[in-house]
């Protein structure tokens, strides 16, 4: 009996510039309990953002920004984190905005089943967080006795199709394993 396993890492397109501050205040304070001061200081640094892009040695001009946890800063990414804490419990945190799910059974079309359930849960939660998954930047890759190759296609966030990239890993002759 050979062991089939997939692993479908998730891209979030602009994953600290999307998330929705005022959904993410009420997570700080429902689901972590802060409160008081330290929530007001978080609500005060989330509040009246400005950004601007940069181009080589083109600066283009202060807009106010009412989306994101300001990824440049020391606090952004931990803010981020916090906002992403309730993607379905199939689904883990690697680094920061990186996910990943697993799914691990004796059939190939089982594992496959499990991770589009997974994959669905993920797209209704970035739907209704207002959060887009960069299909050209999630990937799949397949580990175990397999020998068919094909790509996935994922309704990502409603009408938008994207193809996810499929790797193959088994044990073998080359020691490396991707083929």
């Amino acid at each position: 009996m050979v062991i089939k396993q997939q692993r479908c890492f998730f891209d979030f397109t602009d994953a600290f510039g999307t998330v929705n501050r005022r959904h993410l205040l009420h997570k700080i304070s429902r689901d972590f309990g802060i409160s008081r001061r330290l929530f007001l200081h978080i609500a005060s640094f989330l509040r009246d953002r400005l950004a601007r892009i940069k181009m080589d040695d083109d600066v283009g001009d202060w807009l106010q920004s009412n989306y994101g946890t300001s990824a440049g800063t020391s606090l952004g990414p931990l803010l981020f984190v916090i906002h992403i804490h309730d993607v379905p419990k199939s689904i883990m945190p690697k680094f920061a905005d990186d996910l990943v799910a697993i799914s691990v059974e004796e059939d190939i079309s089982a594992v496959e089943e499990s991770l589009q359930k997974t994959t669905n849960k993920l797209i209704q939660w970035a739907h209704k967080e207002g959060m887009i998954i960069n299909a050209d930047k999630t990937k799949v890759m397949v580990f175990g006795d397999v020998i068919h190759t094909h790509t996935h296609t994922h309704p990502f966030n409603g009408p938008l199709s994207g193809t996810t990239r499929v790797s193959r890993y088994q044990k073998g002759k080359n020691q490396s394993g991707f083929y």
